[in-house]
């Protein structure tokens, strides 16, 4: 199914399994003050309660849409609340897979998320690999900006 996704994580769609047990999203946001790919992709090389960083690469065949790119594999715990276990949400881990690019003329990072389940990831990585291969950035389109609606004045 394809959902119209996540305004928190920058999703502009998701792509669900028909098993409900993996997606993939497209996420673009705004470049913010990175200068470059390595600058972005160093922000994944923390290990955190949340995230556990298990592979990380970057080299001139890591690439999205022809573009310099970062890809990083890592587990991601999520804790429910004592209110969202009320209603039966329970705490899960997700096995990730992101590739992201910066997009300078867009000023946007361009990004693929794809999560399963931890014993399932291997067996969508096949589909995974195939959509983030095929994924291409065309034309000059829209400027992300970033929303500062939430700041006050000066």
């Amino acid at each position: 199914t394809i959902d119209e996704g996540d305004k928190e994580f920058n999703t502009v769609v998701r792509f669900v399994s028909a098993q409900n047990d993996a997606d993939v999203d497209i996420r673009i946001f705004p470049r913010g003050n990175y200068k470059s790919i390595d600058e972005y992709g160093n922000t994944f090389k923390q290990t955190t309660n949340e995230h556990k960083l298990l592979n990380y690469y970057r080299n001139s065949s890591t690439t999205l849409s022809d573009r310099p790119a970062v890809r990083t594999i890592y587990l991601t715990n999520y804790n429910a609340s004592i209110t969202e276990k009320t209603y039966d949400n329970k705490s899960f881990t997700s096995k990730e897979m992101m590739v992201a690019t910066i997009v300078p003329e867009k000023k946007s990072i361009y990004a693929i998320a794809c999560f399963a389940n931890p014993p399932d990831f291997e067996t969508y990585r096949p589909v995974f690999e195939k959509m983030i291969d095929s994924f291409q950035i065309y034309g000059k389109g829209p400027i992300i900006q970033e929303d500062n609606s939430s700041l006050s004045s000066p």
